[in-house]
């Protein structure tokens, strides 16, 4: 039996890889990833990113090292860290003559038909466009009762959004 040759992947990436508490965001990590995605494209495989560490990085740029955040201050801190987030991803892969796009989703667009097809509709024109879409949850406008609890899940949602034929998970979980 033959395997099919994959077209297209979903790489979720957790915090603890990309995010040094002490410096932020781990260029050495990000650049080596970016290196990946150069080599997979040479292979004709589409990837898209899920990458944690928005509200690491948020932490950080307000100084705060509290363990446990409330869903305000989670939400706060994410909108400070996806600015950071996005931006080093766009650094990095800007290196390797990639560029990056931002997607952010709740657990209300993976179940709302229209919501979905939009969704896949923008994932499908970046990857025309040979954009890298770098997905994270919309923290900012999310609550408890809708979030997806971790990016993982989210990964495995946008891996069956996007029809992507493999999702790999780097996390040191």
């Amino acid at each position: 039996m033959k395997i099919k040759k994959i077209n297209r992947m979903v790489v979720k990436i957790g915090s603890s890889l990309l995010i040094d508490k002490d410096k932020g965001v781990n260029n050495n990590f990000l650049n080596n990833i970016s290196e990946d995605i150069v080599s997979l494209k040479k292979r004709d495989i589409e990837t898209l990113i899920v990458s944690s560490g928005a509200i690491e990085l948020g932490k950080i740029e307000l100084n705060k090292t509290k363990e446990k955040f409330n869903l305000s201050e989670s939400q706060a801190a994410s909108s400070i860290g996806q600015i950071k987030l996005i931006n080093a991803w766009k650094d990095s892969l800007g290196k390797f003559d990639l560029n990056a796009a931002q997607i952010l989703i709740t657990a209300e667009d993976t179940e709302n038909r229209k919501r979905f097809l939009n969704a896949r509709s923008t994932i499908e024109e970046l990857m025309r466009e040979k954009y890298i879409p770098i997905i994270n949850e919309n923290d900012t406008i999310s609550t408890d009762e809708i979030k997806f609890g971790d990016n993982d899940t989210l990964a495995s949602l946008v891996a069956n959004l996007s029809e992507a034929k493999n999702l790999i998970i780097l996390t040191d979980q």
